[in-house]
């Protein structure tokens, strides 16, 4: 049995130091690509809860890897210091109320923990010995392509505005997008694409180019989501253009992919 265990401060600034170290480590466990990506955005997932939700900014997380020939265990601890804090209870049941609602655009809460009871074989919410909660899931290792999308009935984001089709007024307002985009500077990042919707015409197209974007979480997926709505509202539309791999993949994950207009 291979264990680390890291301890380290609260703040969404180290998320792109996790999401690569838990990547090499799932890769040394023998998982393939398609299966890496999405254990990595679990952790990504988990980690931005524990800081949000169950930490202030004096506090630590502590995260444990376990894996063997077989199985994958990550664990995951918050002091519980939130201005917020949830009981165990409390934590069990919102992953629930979450997973049968299956709308990961909601980003409020601690509820995005619903895509490791999804993406994962088990999944325990206990106390922590450190004062908080302590999520931990297992995966047995596997080098197999996983299935797209998830096993939920309906839009993965039940308000999302379909409407009809636009027709174009001729005007196109390209907005460029760069690098990881996670919750440690997600308002930054997205901070041309909402002055350019704020001002967005009926007619036009806000088109969003993310040729130079690596990484997409949870919480730029439930941006996107209320973009497409505002477009709609608006009688306006919104395209995607230059999607690398690793962005594609995750809106094809979360049900999005086959509801936004993409160019090629």
């Amino acid at each position: 049995m291979q264990t680390i265990h890291i301890r380290l401060p609260a703040s969404l600034t180290y998320s792109a130091f996790l999401r690569h170290l838990s990547n090499d480590l799932f890769v040394l466990a023998g998982f393939n690509a398609g299966w890496c990506g999405r254990l990595k955005m679990v952790v990504d997932e988990l980690f931005m809860n524990a800081v949000r939700y169950g930490s202030n900014e004096q506090s630590d997380v502590y995260l444990h890897f376990a894996y063997d020939d077989t199985n994958f265990t990550f664990t995951i601890e918050d002091e519980g210091k939130g201005a917020h804090p949830l009981s165990v209870q409390a934590l069990r049941d919102l992953v629930e109320a979450n997973s049968r609602d299956g709308n990961l655009s909601r980003t409020s809460g601690r509820g995005l923990a619903m895509i490791t009871k999804w993406w994962t074989d088990s999944m325990a919410l206990n106390a922590s010995d450190y004062g908080g909660i302590s999520v931990q899931f297992t995966k047995t290792i596997d080098n197999t392509e996983p299935a797209v999308g998830l096993p939920i009935a309906g839009s993965i984001v039940p308000d999302f505005v379909i409407g009809e089709p636009v027709t174009p007024g001729g005007n196109r307002l390209v907005v460029r997008l760069s690098g990881a985009i996670d919750a440690s500077n997600v308002t930054e990042k997205i901070a041309p694409v909402v002055e350019q919707l704020d001002a967005l015409n009926e007619g036009e197209i806000l088109v969003v180019d993310c040729q130079d974007v690596s990484y997409i979480s949870s919480v730029f997926v439930g941006h996107l989501a209320s973009w497409q709505t505002t477009t709609k509202r608006k009688k306006a539309q919104l395209h995607l253009r230059g999607l690398q791999p690793a962005v594609s993949e995750v809106l094809q994950l979360v049900g999005l992919l086959k509801l936004l207009t993409i160019e090629s």
